[in-house]
Order: structure tokens, then sequence, then C-alpha cells
């Protein structure tokens, strides 16, 4: 028990320890922000969406832009092809490709933003 409170592992594993008949005590509040992250990425298990806000909260101010830059421009991001697909890929599929993930990474945000505020699911 001591161990799980020590590396934040406590607040996931309540539930189970409870269970098991175990009494995990308080909550421990020094993990919050990391519990309400990950308890909305398994809310929203495969929407690349939150994925995606959650590494903008976690991201230091300096490293935003390049966050902006991966999530809009690495085409290498978007698994609707293998790498080696993207990389044999002409100019043209990999521009479609690019306004294709745009389109759905504009279009989960608000949807990413509800689940962020506990709105969502």
């Amino acid at each position: 028990m001591t161990t799980a409170r020590e590396t934040g592992a406590l607040e996931p594993l309540r539930e189970v320890l409870i269970e098991l008949g175990a009494e995990p005590g308080p909550a421990d509040d020094r993990f919050s922000t990391a519990l309400a992250q990950w308890r909305r990425s398994r809310e929203h298990v495969g929407d690349s969406a939150v994925v995606w806000l959650t590494r903008w909260e976690q991201a230091r101010w300096r490293e935003r832009p390049e966050l902006v830059w991966r999530a809009f421009w690495d085409i290498s991001m978007d698994n609707s092809r293998s790498p080696q697909e993207w990389e044999l890929a002409t100019r043209r599929e990999r521009a479609l490709g690019r306004l294709r993930r745009a389109r759905r990474g504009l279009a989960g945000v608000p949807r990413a933003i509800n689940g962020r505020r506990g709105k969502g699911s």
C-alpha cells in the first residue's frame, strides 16, 4: 500500500484494493491532476483529440509550438497508413493526409474540451 501511495498508483487501484479487502485510506491530493488526466484517458480510450489535449496541458510553453507542428504537419503521426506507406506517398497524398488529419483533429477539439471539463463521454 505504501508503494502504491508513493508512486501515485493508489487512486487508480483504489477500487481493486477495496475489493481485495484493503483500506486505502484518504485520497492523495499530490496526484490529483495526474489522476484526472488518467481518468479522462480511460473514459475516452482511442480518442486522439483527448490524447493531444492532454499532451498540450502537460507541455511547457516553449514545447507547444513543436507539439502543434507535430499534431498538424508530422504525417508520420497519422496511423491511417504505415510509416513505409507514408514514405512512398506522393506530395499530393501527403497533403491530403495532412488535411484529413487536421480536419479530424479540429473536429475533435470540442469533444476533448468537454471531456476535460467532465461533460463528455
